[in-house]
């Protein structure tokens, strides 16, 4: 019995998509939802480029931004689209990006661990060039609220 109500089959950028082909090969049951199955796929470019533009539209008028997220799998998915952005756009002297999670220092050196489980085009780069992406050194990663306090506003905060 396979039991998966919420799959992902679409590549991220840490993690490649899911493949069904260990249940295709043998008589079995596979349980899933089908909660998604009319909604228009988003090609995940513009849904990058439209998280980008909102949260630049509001830390340019001043506003913070906080990002409410799980405690591994999509924080990283947003931190690596928001370092890169911080990184390619030259924003981080004007703007803050902050982890706030107790955790968050852990995650951050726990997946730089595991690199070799994570999406091929990843590995594929660590392998050949030694480039490991959650060397995210345009995050400050705090894990109070006391620490988030001294870092300088505006900012966005994923947490």
């Amino acid at each position: 019995i396979y039991y998966s109500i919420d799959y992902n089959h679409a590549n991220e950028r840490h993690v490649d998509g899911g493949v069904l082909e260990a249940v295709a090969n043998r008589p079995t049951i596979f349980i899933s939802d089908a909660s998604s199955i009319f909604n228009e796929p988003i090609l995940r470019k513009n849904r990058d480029s439209d998280l980008i533009a909102a949260i630049m539209e509001t830390l340019r008028s001043n506003g913070e931004v906080l990002i409410p997220t799980d405690a591994a799998g999509r924080c990283l998915e947003l931190l690596l689209v928001l370092h890169e952005h911080w990184k390619t756009s030259q924003v981080a002297q004007t703007y803050s990006l902050c982890f706030l999670s107790f955790t968050g220092k852990h995650t951050r050196e726990f997946v730089s661990g595991m690199i070799e489980w994570l999406a091929r085009s990843i590995s594929r780069d660590f392998d050949l060039h030694g480039v490991n992406p959650f060397e995210l050194d345009s995050i400050h990663f705090v894990n109070s609220m006391a620490e988030l306090d001294t870092i300088p506003r505006p900012r966005c905060v994923v947490t």
